[in-house]
């Protein structure tokens, strides 16, 4: 009996401390595990420069900044650095790319310089990560080829951002927003000087492969002195575009449009542009400069304001039709501006006889209308409207680890590992002097009389 009492007061006890132990275990490394998702804050240039040391981090963007600002450096040396010379050195590269998440939190960096004959020139270089609610202010940016106000290459998403500025490339693939596309750009928007070789768009310079452009618009001038020249993207090969427009001036020798200059083998769906088109060569349209042999669905250009009657695809409009709710009837989510519902936004919007479509991110719920005067003064014609900075339609930019944290407190956590650590060394005790700490719980003498019967 005494035997078999040692046996069992051995592994008894050590089992149950073994086991709290692992529950401590698991406890623990699950807080470690959410705390790691925490985003680190940036609130100076020098810690955004830093993320090129993190290219797979968690980023938050806390203030505005401005690269002419010295409150905002914490090396001041560090300004003539990055708005002189070559300028900034853009974050990721082609066999590095960025892969993390950057969250401007609609803050806005301004007066971005960059002035290198490189590839991927932007603020991120190439980024297969995702980017969103970021506005860039008055950039200034020139590069070879793949330049973009926000992104040089983009593999990843982009969502919820804005560009202005000046982007030239000494070659191909510049758009205002993001140079070459793979990924996705939604909610975005662009407004600037756009120039280059061949491949330049208001938004992107080159939309190709699984390249996705949704809901989002661009404005300015987009000018190429070879071709594919395009209001929205200069070439979209084999990408699609789904909802977007275009309202700038575009210019080139050939294949030049209104949306896009060559459509190869890519999607078009309810999209629009306005702007004026002219070419030196082939293949020039209001929407569309070359379609081979890609799909337009349900999208128009107006033929008064782009001074061309033709395109390789879609249907001309006049001003007049382009600003009637009726002309988008088919095929289109939209209703009239004063049912607008923030709430439960349709994709697009129209004040119906007096503007064209406009994306539901760009308004605002409109103010109560007063009963109009007896005897009304003339309307003037209204603005255009200039581009605002977007509003998330999506709340993704909660901090999920604060939210997932467990509620346990410091002492209770301190508490359970001191019950831990007593039960564990109890448990060894245990394994050398069984019969001693049985006897200390009166155990043994029920044990032993259990075993008698």
């Amino acid at each position: 009996m005494t035997k078999t009492f040692k046996i069992f007061s051995r592994y008894f006890v050590l089992v149950l401390s073994l086991l709290f132990c692992l529950f401590l275990t698991t406890r623990f490394s699950k807080d470690i595990e959410v705390s790691a998702q925490t985003p680190i804050e940036i609130s100076t240039l020098e810690e955004l420069y830093a993320i090129r040391d993190g290219l797979a981090g968690d980023y938050l963007l806390v203030k505005d900044l401005d690269f002419r600002n010295d409150s905002h450096y914490e090396n001041i040396a560090n300004k003539a650095i990055w708005t002189t010379g070559e300028g900034w050195v853009p974050i990721g590269t082609a066999s590095a790319p960025f892969t993390g998440t950057f969250d401007g939190s609609n803050h806005k960096i301004s007066h971005l310089f960059i002035n290198r004959a490189a590839f991927n020139q932007g603020l991120f270089g190439s980024s297969s990560g995702t980017v969103r609610n970021l506005g860039l202010i008055d950039e200034n940016i020139r590069g070879s080829y793949s330049i973009g106000g926000l992104i040089g290459s983009n593999n990843g998403a982009v969502t919820n951002s804005y560009s202005t500025g000046e982007i030239n490339a000494t070659g191909d693939n510049a758009g205002g927003l993001v140079g070459s596309n793979n990924g996705t750009i939604t909610f975005s928007s662009s407004r600037g000087v756009v120039s280059g070789v061949d491949k330049i768009g208001g938004l992107v310079g080159n939309n190709s492969s699984d390249g996705r452009i949704d809901r989002s618009y661009s404005s300015g001038t987009v000018s190429a002195t070879g071709g594919y020249a395009g209001g929205l993207t200069g070439q979209n090969f084999y990408g699609t575009i789904i909802n977007s427009y275009s309202n700038g001036d575009v210019s080139g020798s050939s294949l030049v449009g209104g949306l896009v200059g060559d459509n190869f083998l890519g999607a078009i769906t309810n999209s629009y542009s306005t702007g004026n088109i002219s070419a030196g060569g082939e293949s020039m349209g209001g929407l569309i400069g070359q379609n081979q042999p890609g799909t337009v669905t349900h999208s128009y250009w107006d033929t008064q304001t782009a001074g061309v009657e033709t395109s390789a695809g879609g249907t001309g409009k006049t001003t007049l039709e382009m600003k009637s709710l009726s002309t988008f009837d088919e095929g289109w989510d939209i209703l009239g501006i004063s049912n607008f519902d923030s709430s439960n936004p349709s994709t697009w919007y129209i004040d119906d006889g007096n503007d064209y479509p406009r994306l539901f991110w760009q308004y605002s719920p409109p103010p109560p209308v007063d009963p109009p005067p007896v005897d009304p003064p003339p309307v003037d014609p209204p603005p255009v409207i200039p581009p605002v900075t977007p509003t998330p339609t999506v709340d993704d930019t909660k901090d999920v680890a604060k939210e997932a944290l467990p509620k346990t407190g410091v002492f209770a956590n301190s508490l359970i590992i001191v019950t831990g650590v007593i039960i564990l060394f109890f448990g060894l005790g245990v394994y050398k002097m069984p019969n001693q700490a049985f006897l200390f719980f009166g155990y043994r003498e029920r044990f032993e009389r259990k075993i008698r019967k």
